[in-house]
């Protein structure tokens, strides 16, 4: 927990994503509970690119 306070406190001095905040909090917790080995699987949105035409 000591860590996890760390990493938010680092975050917190200066302008980040959502998705870096939380990667770098989940990211401890989900691999301490095992979450990164089988059977469970991890995967990211897809992304995409918009475009419009003026």
């Amino acid at each position: 927990m000591i860590r996890v306070q760390a990493i938010v406190a680092n975050l917190e001095r200066r302008s980040v994503l959502e998705n870096t905040v939380k990667l770098a909090v989940v990211a401890p917790l989900l691999d301490l509970s095992g979450l990164f080995l089988p059977p469970f699987y991890i995967s990211t949105e897809d992304s995409i690119e918009i475009e419009a035409e003026t």
